[in-house]
């Protein structure tokens, strides 16, 4: 009896010991296989990503479309326009729809969609009749490394042909012979109520409620950069979320206040399908641009999740939102409003967390959240400011997250990382976007149904909170340090930061993980003090593929850098000037000084380029050659001047 007692035992202890390596060989199999299912459904969907790329920027286009057009000679085309037009100072851009080209022996069916670039005019509604007389060309991209791809971007809003009017008659609109419609009638009555505000409201209102930022100046567009709150005047996915959330809740208080009603309904599921409707309409009203549409499958996507009782699932809506934008236009993945959005939603859900955690550390280092509503002394702090402090908190927290997210993209695109962004869009957005946009959006109804008084009050109570908000901007933006300039980091050093910080901040830290974020942070190091190290022992001179004439940039041996320019002449009255190449190499390069300019033929072709590198850059000195100043070498002139640092004329030498 005993032995078999102690065989018994026996045969337990060694079939527990036989069990634990089978299930540890088995678990490590699993392992192994789910993560060689992922790499392979990643592998597919990169190929699928590589197809679908290449026939979005290279279709198949019918047999009758614009790019079969010869491109040398003149071609008359008749069309019509199918989104609003854009409005700046040195012209229009008109987006046609071509319907008829002109040929000896009379009209031909043609389609396609035509970008137009014109002289100043006024702006004509969508749905207009047109006709322009021009050559064809097909979007050309510089040949330099830096240079901003205009026929990737032009081709996922479906255009690959484009015409550059210099004069005003080669431009002939007609008036339509449909009633303008309701979203058009919306923008014009809108419109002529914002003329009567000061034009810094006029020009974020309009930017904010139609897209249309042509009223934006410079020093608007450089406060907002230098501040982190260029998003604002950008629709985006936060100005969408801001109409469907004060809809939702709005809705949702008032269904509250029938409690009878509440017995019968679902009152959240009510409140979520009333939040789509006015989603759809503002995307609609601001024109259904690509970052617009982008926007609105976006916030469409999360509310149809909260529709169906699954609110929390941010990742979901994420990639519902991601496949459906990038199965229709697969190049907005290079989009940097795409980008941006997607980097800082996910930022905000996957940092915020790890934010408030960190916050709960410091200030409750015993505890590991911060201390519950129960568990506070009610006597201390009264219940508002209680919870309003929570709150507080909170949108610190996502703030803060939102901004360490995007600052990577931000530095790479635009070489600018703002030191307060996350606290200036802590009172800008409440002010901007929850306060000040929806008032804009009742106003826009308002006019729709012929009540210009309401709407009139309603734009001046949308005003309060809006110059609130962007005197908090323009307060920042002068701070000394509120935007640092820095050098636009590669993608392969935006990569590292974003592998760094997972790894910092992963969802089980580990050896690895810190092991990992410290190769990651090394290589990182290295990769920013390469360009220093290359200091070659001759010299070099580069010249730069340039639609303005000749750019180049020549450093010496022992490291000095000259940036030259020299544009060709201009037609008098021509007041149009396209940024150069060389801001564009040189943040490729990381340069951030240059010991001295050379501007040969200063004149409005190049003065744009010149004033770039004055206000991007540390420059050593400029010196210049050309006809008299005017427009844009005036404003270089006194940017230089009030620098300290004035332009020398070679000719005065």
């Amino acid at each position: 009896m005993g032995n078999s007692s102690r065989a018994a035992g026996t045969e337990q202890v060694t079939g527990r010991w036989t069990r634990w390596p089978l299930s540890f060989r088995l678990r490590s199999r699993l392992t192994w296989i789910d993560l060689a299912a992922q790499v392979v459904s990643l592998f597919f969907f990169a190929l699928l990503g590589v197809g679908l790329y290449q026939q979005a920027l290279h279709p198949d286009f019918p047999p009758h479309h614009l790019v079969y057009l010869p491109q040398k000679e003149e071609l008359v085309l008749f069309g019509r326009l199918y989104r609003p037009t854009r409005v700046s100072p040195e012209g229009l851009r008109l987006y046609v729809a071509a319907e008829a080209w002109k040929r000896p022996e009379g009209w031909r069916p043609v389609t396609g969609k035509l970008l137009v670039t014109a002289p100043p005019l006024e702006a004509p509604p969508v749905g207009s009749q047109v006709f322009v007389r021009g050559k064809l060309r097909e979007p050309h991209a510089l040949k330099n490394p830096g240079a901003f791809n205009r026929p990737r971007q032009l081709a996922a809003e479906g255009i690959f042909r484009q015409m550059h009017l210099k004069d005003v008659n080669r431009v002939v609109f007609l008036a339509s012979d449909r009633a303008p419609s309701l979203a058009e009638r919306l923008r014009g009555g809108i419109r002529a109520l914002l003329k009567e505000m000061p034009p810094e409201t006029e020009a974020v209102y309009l930017s904010m409620l139609l897209g249309d930022q042509g009223k934006v100046t410079p020093d608007m567009r450089r406060n907002l950069s230098r501040t982190g709150t260029s998003h604002l005047l950008v629709i985006n996915g936060m100005h969408l979320g801001a109409v469907a959330t004060v809809t939702y809740f709005l809705v949702f208080w008032l269904l509250r206040r029938f409690p009878r009603l509440l017995l019968r309904v679902n009152a959240m599921k009510i409140a979520t399908v009333a939040a789509a409707f006015p989603v759809a309409g503002y995307a609609h009203l601001a024109g259904g641009s690509p970052s617009t549409q982008r926007a609105e499958i976006m916030v469409l996507a999360y509310l149809l999740l909260m529709f169906l009782g699954r609110f929390r699932d941010v990742w979901s809506a994420l990639a519902v939102a991601a496949v459906g934008i990038l199965v229709v236009s697969p190049l907005l993945l290079f989009s940097v409003s795409f980008q941006l959005s997607f980097t800082a939603v996910i930022g905000i859900a996957y940092l915020t967390p790890r934010v408030l955690h960190l916050g709960a550390s410091l200030f409750n280092p015993g505890g590991r959240s911060l201390p519950s509503r129960d568990r506070v002394d009610r006597k201390r702090l009264p219940s508002l400011l209680r919870s309003a402090g929570r709150r507080g908190y909170e949108l610190l927290a996502v703030s803060l997250a939102a901004s360490l997210a995007t600052a990577p993209l931000v530095a790479h695109h635009f070489q600018v990382v703002s030191l307060f962004g996350f606290l200036v869009n802590l009172a800008a957005v409440p002010l901007v976007l929850m306060m000040a946009l929806p008032l804009g959006e009742l106003a826009i109804l308002a006019q729709g149904l012929s009540l210009t008084p309401v709407a009139r009050i309603l734009l001046e109570i949308g005003r309060v909170p809006l110059e609130l908000g962007y005197g908090v901007v323009n307060w920042v933006a002068g701070v000394p340090g509120s935007g640092v300039a820095v050098p636009s980091p590669s993608w392969l050093q935006v990569g590292l930061i974003y592998g760094v910080v997972w790894l910092l901040l992963p969802l089980r830290r580990s050896l690895g993980t810190w092991v990992g974020a410290a190769l990651g942070i090394g290589v990182l190091a290295a990769t920013l003090a390469w360009p220093a190290w290359q200091t070659g022992k001759q010299g070099e001179v580069t010249v730069l593929d340039s639609s303005t004439g000749l750019d180049g940039v020549l450093v010496a041996p022992e490291g000095r850098r000259l940036a030259f320019t020299a544009a060709w002449d201009v037609w008098p009255g021509w007041e149009g000037g396209a940024l150069g190449p060389l801001p564009g190499y040189l943040h490729w390069r990381q340069f951030r000084r240059l010991d001295a300019v050379l501007a040969l033929n200063l004149n409005p072709r190049n003065a744009p380029e010149v004033l770039t590198l004055a206000q991007q850059f540390e420059i050593g000195g400029v010196w210049w050659r050309g006809p008299r100043p005017a427009e844009k070498v005036i404003d270089l002139m006194n940017l230089l001047g009030d620098a300290g640092r004035p332009a020398l004329s070679l000719d005065k030498m």
